[in-house]
């Protein structure tokens, strides 16, 4: 299809570009809300926590898109939509590279979603190796998503990928051990190895829930062995990476997935894929052709708050995080509202022996309980009603509106069954917004960590209410 010429291409508005270019889950209800419950503009009375799923733009974020859907549009008045399209995304990937501390031997590609990526890279790996069928091996979609299982499947045309899938926990809820893990991993490559089938093992970091799995060094060990027909994708799509992690990855031979609308509160659907060119079978990956302007004003958001965090220190970071971390704990260890989901260390030393700031965790997942003994779980669907209120006025009293104001978590996680009773975790997180945020004194660091444990009441005081909803028990 011929691309539009400069002279009949007029670059559509800035909240039309935040909301273009990815698919139904950005478009805006009648409502104005996309279905992360996200306005296309800023939202200064949202008490945010919420990076885990996705957060609403900033106030200097959406200057930031505002300028440059201007200077498109005054690009494409002496310029052809092609052309303004690669030399953005060229500039976009240029200013990334060096945000990460990559080098030229690392190609970038653009994509709209994690989810594209993951189907980019199966379809690539399928085409590769059309005379066998690909083997997927991945982390459950309740920690990843559903539409990534999707994706994946969908990567061949003659015949569906085999996709395995490794439960992180049991039916209550625990977690599996990694040796339950690695055992699964270990035998389902070595089957693939036997018969020469190409196997693409697909390593979370983080998960919904901020897990690493599998175990990091036995899939290093499996890939030494096996990269004859092993690739290893790095979901890094939280993005809750530091730069030296993200390089360890592409230098081990890895393809690492990112985006920039997690961790970074970038607008939702900006992802990119990261491969090492020395990679014969995705070297010659490219884009695909669509000029999604879209896509690319959402990753200059994303640029915008990564710039930010880029500036501050390695020890302010770690501060900031390990500051947050011991207040927000305190409260799910010592209320009887909570209980904090139990998570496993970040271990990435086979890869990164020096500490940093990634290895501390900054997604906190918890139950909520009933507000009266014995303080039973809620239901999921009376955690999802509780996660659906919190974004609303939703009490008449005005002190009670000014002590527990509109506030956002990520989206429940379904996480397994207790007492006959489908239970979700709602999930706290701190963004590298808050962290630049907070890292400015010790008083904004106070002030983030209060507007955490005020988001953690109005939890609560939801939590009491449930006693009038008996029909959302099930």
């Amino acid at each position: 299809m011929h691309s539009p010429s400069l002279t009949t291409m007029t670059m559509p508005s800035t909240v039309e570009l935040l909301t273009s270019g990815g698919d139904a889950r950005i478009e805006l209800n009648s409502a104005g809300y996309n279905a992360y419950g996200c306005q296309a503009t800023p939202d200064s009375q949202l008490i945010s926590f919420s990076s885990s799923t996705a957060t609403v733009i900033s106030n200097t974020g959406f200057d930031c898109a505002q300028r440059f859907q201007h200077s498109l549009q005054e690009a494409l008045q002496h310029t052809s939509a092609d052309h303004v399209f690669a030399e953005t995304r060229d500039k976009i990937n240029t200013q990334l590279a060096h945000l990460c501390g990559l080098t030229e031997q690392t190609q970038l590609i653009l994509s709209p979603s994690g989810t594209d990526v993951h189907g980019l890279v199966a379809q690539h790996l399928s085409h590769a190796h059309g005379a066998t069928r690909l083997r997927i091996i991945m982390i459950d979609s309740n920690e990843t998503g559903r539409g990534v299982a999707i994706a994946l499947q969908h990567a061949q045309q003659s015949f569906a990928p085999e996709l395995l899938s490794l439960p992180l926990r049991d039916n209550t809820g625990e977690l599996l051990t990694d040796d339950v893990l690695n055992e699964k991993l270990t035998a389902w490559v070595r089957q693939s190895a036997a018969i020469q089938q190409a196997v693409l093992v697909v390593l979370i970091d983080q998960s919904k829930t901020g897990l690493l799995a599998p175990n990091l060094q036995q899939l290093v060990s499996l890939h030494q062995q096996y990269q004859e027909f092993m690739t290893v994708l790095v979901d890094a799509c939280q993005f809750r990476l530091a730069p030296v992690t993200l390089r360890a990855y592409l230098a081990q031979g890895f393809l690492v997935a990112i985006t920039g609308s997690k961790f970074l509160t970038g607008p939702s659907f900006s992802a990119a894929l990261l491969i090492n060119n020395d990679q014969p079978l995705l070297a010659s990956t490219h884009a695909p052709t669509q000029l999604n302007f879209g896509l690319l004003l959402r990753w200059q958001v994303a640029l915008h708050e990564f710039k930010a965090f880029h500036a501050l220190s390695t020890e302010a970071i770690s501060t900031v995080i390990s500051t947050f971390a011991l207040r927000i704990r305190q409260r799910l260890h010592t209320d009887s509202i909570f209980t904090e989901l139990p998570n496993t260390a970040l271990d990435r030393h086979c890869l990164v022996p020096e500490p940093c700031w990634d290895q501390l965790p900054t997604i906190f997942s918890f139950v909520v309980n009933y507000a009266t003994p014995p303080y039973l779980p809620l239901s999921a669907n009376e955690t999802r009603w509780l996660y659906q209120q919190l974004p609303h006025d939703n009490h008449t009293s005005t002190e009670l509106m000014q002590r527990l104001p509109r506030c956002q978590l990520g989206q429940p996680v379904l996480i397994g069954q207790q007492h006959g009773i489908t239970l979700s975790a709602l999930r706290l997180s701190i963004s590298a917004r808050l962290i630049v945020n907070a890292a400015q004194s010790p008083q904004h660091t106070q002030q983030i960590i209060d507007d955490a444990l005020l988001v953690l009441d109005k939890v609560a005081y939801l939590s009491h209410t449930l006693t009038s909803f008996p029909q959302l028990r099930s």
